[in-house]
């Protein structure tokens, strides 16, 4: 359950979609003594973390994560889809290739979840919208919300779910792919004969149609081959229908007679990019382990050196969502080789500070002052900034961030990507706070390329390294399997991968992107 709100994002000034979940039987989910708001809390990480590794052109995209002040409810930010409809709406004049079309995406979609062994387990039109001419999956994942919320005395209100509902799921056996096959198969029904086949007026009737009556597809005005496809799909038995959902792509283009399948390179990336991470288990045990120092109070600061596309951002990707669902304030930034302002590197974090903090118009304007071009500030003086002495403006500077970072009153993890463009007062910023970090629940890192600047740990001499090496020839082997499926495990391709990328993962991806 959950309202959703249009929202701004003030940080980059963006439109987004804002779902705040209703978590009713649990009043304080912030509570460390409330065992039951502690476990409903770990549920809804795990459902994030899920969420947030999703990277899909046909699924919705989760962008954020976090509690709100006063109730301390859960809410998402997604990507606003503007204009959007579902799927049987904006297919009612459609032609046939059309709807195929769209059918084929939505299967895309399931194949990507079901590989990564995410059911989608409430699809229906509602939740399969158009958004400039390509379908969009949402309300996905959010299970532990939904059975938390969900009762046999609010069964009359479900409806619109249990049209589509599997009926082996309905009679209480556990979801599983071929039940989201079945809600496709119901779909696809619905958008070719214009109409949804049962009578939904009735709930007791529904549910006797759902389990004991097939919808007659031979009147549908399509080719007796596809309608055999849609049959399978909607069989009773869970077992008669398609294996897959590449499997029942492969089935509609046969049937149909043309290639329907979009495998765009946005398509192809998302396996690339999503496979689970390898190879870094350590590393990440690491910052793991300062995570939660830092929530004990007890701050470190911390360098991961490597070379280019050795997977210095996927590892930190991987930290910010652990950290994020565990509580963190998480802000990011990275340094460019174009940057002219002398703390460039901070500009997103001194913004995303200035927005969260009662700052006075002196400070708001020492920021803008230093980092000009940033988005927005509360009302600001660059007047009196100004006028400070040049020494005088990075201690003015450090003394304001770290009251500003003791405001939050929650940890923070705040990441610093490719210092080695850093300018020489970003850095020293970065060396400054980091010698503060003890007394502060700080984890505040910073990634570069050991092969592009190799004496920066001489610069920053009291910060610990943890070097990033190539991968070896067992994390390939666990990799290629991870983004290929079984075509992965290989030999033939498992030793070209060794041979042409020496386990650099970003060599690794572009040779699989020429065999995906």
């Amino acid at each position: 359950m959950g309202v959703v709100y249009r929202a701004i994002d003030h940080l980059t000034g963006q439109l987004v979609a804002l779902k705040q979940v209703i978590a009713q039987d649990t009043p304080n989910l912030m509570d460390s003594e409330n065992g039951g708001g502690r476990h409903f809390r770990l549920a809804l990480a795990q459902e994030f973390k899920l969420l947030a590794s999703l990277h899909h052109p046909y699924i919705i995209e989760v962008k954020d994560y976090g509690f709100d002040d006063q109730n301390h409810q859960p809410y998402f930010t997604m990507e606003l889809l503007e204009n959007a409809y579902p799927i049987t709406q904006v297919t009612q004049n459609s032609s046939l290739q059309e709807k195929l079309t769209y059918l084929v995406q939505m299967l895309q979609a399931l194949t990507y979840l079901h590989r990564r062994g995410i059911l989608h387990r409430d699809l229906k039109p509602a939740n399969v919208l158009v958004f400039q001419g390509q379908i969009k999956v949402l309300d996905f994942g959010l299970s532990t919300m939904q059975d938390r919320n969900t009762s046999q005395s609010s069964i009359t209100q479900t409806a619109g779910t249990i049209a589509y509902l599997a009926p082996e799921v309905l009679m209480g056996s556990t979801p599983s792919e071929s039940a989201d096959l079945y809600a496709v198969g119901m779909i696809a029904y619905e958008i070719l004969a214009n109409q949804y086949p049962f009578n939904d007026a009735s709930v007791a009737t529904l549910i006797n149609d759902v389990i004991h009556t097939y919808p007659d597809c031979s009147q549908l005005d399509i080719s007796a081959d596809l309608a055999l496809v849609i049959e399978r799909l909607i069989q009773k038995d869970p077992e008669a229908r398609y294996p897959t959902a590449r499997d029942a792509i492969h089935a509609l283009e046969t049937a149909y007679g043309t290639p329907l399948l979009t495998n765009t390179i946005a398509t192809r990336e998302s396996f690339l990019q999503s496979a689970r991470l390898i190879g870094r288990d350590s590393e990440l045990y690491q910052l793991h382990t300062s995570l939660k120092n830092a929530q004990a109070g007890i701050g470190s600061a911390w360098l991961i050196g490597g070379e280019s596309g050795v997977g210095k951002s996927r590892l930190l990707d991987e930290l910010r969502t652990l950290a994020m669902v565990n509580g963190a304030l998480v802000m990011r930034d990275y340094s460019s080789h174009e940057a002219q302002t002398p703390y460039h590197s901070w500009r997103a974090i001194l913004q995303w500070l200035g927005l969260l903090t009662d700052l006075n118009p002196a400070d708001a304007g020492l920021i803008k002052l230093l980092v000009p071009d940033i988005f927005t500030l509360p009302t600001h003086d660059p007047k009196t900034a100004s006028e400070l002495e040049p020494d005088k403006i990075e201690a003015r500077l450090l003394h304001m961030l770290e009251q500003m970072l003791i405001a939050q009153n929650q940890p923070i993890v705040i990441i610093l990507e490719d210092l080695h463009w850093a300018s020489s007062e970003s850095l020293s910023l970065f060396a400054h706070l980091a010698g503060m970090t003890k007394d502060l629940p700080l984890v505040l890192i910073g990634s570069y390329r050991d092969d592009e600047r190799p004496n920066l740990p001489a610069l920053l001499p009291d910060i610990p390294v943890i070097k990033l090496n190539r991968l070896n020839d067992q994390d390939i082997a666990q990799l290629s399997k991870a983004m290929l499926g079984e075509a992965g495990k290989k030999a033939d391709i498992i030793n070209l991968l060794q041979q042409e990328t020496k386990g650099n993962v970003f060599f690794l991806i572009e040779v699989v992107r020429t065999l995906a």
